[in-house]
């Protein structure tokens, strides 16, 4: 049943062949490291600039992020102290998309007042425009009052001097016969 039988020989794989393993294991190491401080970079420089949501204590604590990932902390000591800047991470987003919100609101309310006074200053246009228009018309009626009453008087005038049938004949209404 085995107790006695041969064992057979564990797989063996060469000192080349590991080595080869190790280095592959290395870059990929390196590289994982450079994407993480990469990735902290671009959330770092991602964040609004402003004070009201503490944006540079948040970017001075992403370079402390990164900088535990250059030295030789223990991978279990990384992972509690990415469990513990992942809160930071979050309650940053969280005021930042609070921030956001709050500035979309106010330029909401911006734009609603905005439009509103357009709205009453067409409409006080409109107003205006037929007010004026009014005006305008009233005045063309007084001024063609006014020309009849002028007509009137000159041909009362000439008429007194006797060539009352010319200005009569000028006009498109007159008879063309001399009195």
């Amino acid at each position: 049943m085995g107790l006695f039988a041969k064992r057979t020989a564990a797989t063996e794989r060469s000192v080349a062949e590991i080595e080869a393993d190790l280095e592959h294991y290395r870059k990929r190491h390196a590289l994982d490291l450079l994407t993480i401080r990469t990735l902290l970079y671009y959330i770092k420089e991602f964040s609004l600039d402003l004070t009201e949501i503490e944006a540079d204590r948040f970017k001075e604590c992403m370079d402390t992020l990164a900088g535990h990932f250059l030295g030789e902390e223990k991978p279990s000591r990384l992972q509690s102290i990415l469990a513990d800047y992942k809160d930071i991470i979050v309650a940053y987003i969280e005021r930042e998309k609070g921030y956001l919100r709050d500035r979309e609101g106010e330029f909401k309310n911006i734009i609603a007042v905005l439009t509103t006074g357009l709205t009453t200053l067409t409409e006080e246009n409109q107003e205006f425009n037929t007010s004026m228009h009014e005006r305008s018309v009233n005045l063309e009626k007084i001024t063609y009052l006014d020309d009849i009453r002028k007509s009137i008087t000159l041909s009362r005038s000439m008429t007194s001097m006797g060539i009352r049938w010319v200005i009569e004949c000028s006009w498109p209404w007159c008879s063309a016969a001399a009195p």
